[in-house]
């Protein structure tokens, strides 16, 4: 799940005078980052903000796997002026951008809890370059007493040496790209690595004191039932602590998705992928192992709590090429917070009050020019001064696309529209949020943002040298996509989900209406209950989204 991307990583310790941020002035100079709104500073006090997670996105391969289609690059596809030897040190840089921007945004992160270097495989780079890259985390926002810090690990990539040096260098745990454990699914799947490399692993992770998990995936053309459950057998033989088990997705434009649909592999079908959810789910359930998230097995306390940040939708800051970050309004997450964070704050720019930031800081950062004739956004034309210091930019449309070379379309597209903050409060005032009925305020409450990272490693570079935070665009994200979001993720989790946090929107009818189908177990409180997807309800998941998404 990388930032949080489906249910989708040697140098000395860097120097911090080869890495200096040209120092932040009034208007973030040098950084292309405009002055922070005094409502913004006033409210986001890291005591007064939830948890805060570090994504490290390594996008490196030693071979595209057919059926990947996250952002990774072999050495190939990074063509000329792009290169592994320098990643650390750039993503260290990155990571200064981002505190540089949070800092002149008023925004004030607590120490990170969690930070997981997922990829790609983040374990092609030497074990130095994972741990200079955490030290720069530990040294730029700070690192929670007992923070969790992970590593996504292909099996043939890592021994026991570059496990210690994980080890010895901070990181706690490391999860295993196993996949399968039979040969022939593993061809299938592309993965040159064997049973015998992910034994090896989980040993000297073992000895080291980490924390281990596997990953596999199910649903591979031509895998029988009998092959899963080997899988399933070796994966519990290992003793691992924690297991994810997620469904084989073919995405048309790769290579397995190619052949499927020319008919030279066959299809997997949604029947064969229910019945290896159950298989999986009973042999966890028998070793120990409880689901806690729908993909997700672990023993009590081993939980992967970087995802879980994710399912709760929690801030993250994602770092490295296509990596996307996500931050929250200090506060409520509901309606009326985003209601009074729109009425209430005269520098509407920049206030942060119920659960996320505004669309408008981000889009400044690409629509302030500092000096048009060297800077370029990454996602936003930049070719004319804001209209005031708050102007934003409707970053909603603002879609950015990488070429192989590494270009994006906003070098050849138009500035998107650019809107003054005084224009968006103005709307408000007079139409309640700039809409007329109560569904349509909520689609127009921004309670917070996401942003994502230029895809391409070179593209992404170039935006770093020039000292800019590499985003390639951001969204505002309203109240009723955030609604949304917290609805779909919630009901994931075995933990269960909170039905008061909609009472008067979703009926507690509605909520009984699923129980009596199987698909949800209401647990009962003094309050609203709890809503807990049953076995039954895991498998249809979307289907409960969607009868639910009907009362938002």
């Amino acid at each position: 799940m990388p930032g949080w991307v489906s249910t989708s990583s040697a140098v000395p310790r860097v120097q911090r005078d080869a890495l200096a941020v040209p120092a932040v002035g009034a208007a973030g100079a040098g950084l292309g980052i405009p002055a922070a709104g005094a409502g913004l500073a006033s409210s986001a006090s890291s005591a007064a903000r939830g948890p805060f997670e570090v994504y490290v996105h390594v996008p490196f391969c030693m071979r595209r796997c057919g059926y990947c289609d996250f952002n990774t690059y072999t050495a190939p596809d990074l063509g000329e002026g792009a290169s592994r030897g320098n990643y650390a040190r750039m993503a260290v840089r990155e990571m200064e951008l981002v505190r540089a921007w949070q800092v002149a945004n008023g925004i004030e992160e607590p120490a990170a809890c969690s930070v997981f270097f997922g990829g790609g495989t983040p374990t092609i780079l030497p074990a130095a370059d994972l741990v200079a890259m955490l030290d720069a985390v530990r040294r730029i926002w700070g690192l929670k007493p007992g923070a969790e810090v992970t590593t996504e690990a292909n099996p043939d990539t890592v021994d026991a040496d570059y496990i210690k040096r994980l080890a010895d260098g901070g990181f706690t745990r490391i999860s295993f790209g196993m996949q399968s454990a039979v040969p022939s699914v593993l061809r299938t799947l592309d993965r040159r690595h064997t049973p015998a490399n992910v034994e090896a692993g989980v040993r000297a992770a073992d000895a080291c004191g980490l924390r281990s998990s596997v990953d596999l995936i199910y649903g591979a053309p031509g895998e029988s039932l009998e092959d899963w459950r080997t899988s399933v057998r070796a994966a519990v033989d290992l003793g691992v602590n924690h297991i994810s088990a997620y469904a084989l997705t073919i995405a048309p434009r790769t290579r397995m998705g190619r052949m499927i649909a020319a008919g030279r592999l066959p299809k997997p079908s949604d029947d064969d992928e229910a019945a290896k959810y159950e298989i999986a789910d009973e042999a966890f359930a028998a070793a120990g192992l409880t689901w806690y998230e729908i993909s997700n097995w672990a023993r009590p306390g081993f939980e992967s709590r970087h995802n879980l940040g994710y399912w709760r939708n929690v801030d993250w800051a994602g770092i490295g090429p296509g990596a996307h970050s996500h931050y929250r309004l200090v506060g409520s997450d509901s309606s009326e917070s985003a209601t009074r964070v729109l009425l209430g704050n005269t520098d509407f720019g920049h206030e942060r009050d119920s659960g996320r930031v505004q669309d408008c800081l981000l889009a400044q950062d690409f629509q302030q020019v500092q000096d048009s004739s060297n800077t370029r956004d990454a996602g936003v034309t930049a070719n004319a001064t804001p209209a005031d210091d708050t102007a934003t930019v409707n970053a909603t449309a603002v879609q950015s696309t990488v070429a192989a070379d590494g270009t994006t379309s906003s070098e050849t597209t138009a500035a998107a529209q650019v809107t003054t903050s005084a224009q968006i409060k103005a709307a408000a005032q007079t139409a309640g949020m700039g809409n007329a009925t109560a569904v349509e305020n909520a689609d127009a409450a921004p309670v917070g943002m996401r942003a994502w990272d230029i895809a391409h490693p070179r593209a992404w570079g170039r935006q770093i040298n020039a000292a800019t935070v590499p985003w390639a665009g951001s969204e505002a994200i309203t109240a009723r996509q955030d609604a949304e979001e917290t609805l779909m993720l919630g009901l994931r989790l075995h933990e269960g989900f909170d039905t008061a946090r909609f009472a008067g929107i979703i009926p507690l009818e509605a909520w009984r209406q699923l129980e009596s189908e199987g698909l949800i177990h209401l647990v009962p409180r003094s309050s609203d209950p709890l809503a807990v997807p049953t076995l039954r309800g895991r498998l249809l998941n979307d289907l409960i989204i969607e009868r639910l998404f009907d009362y938002l």
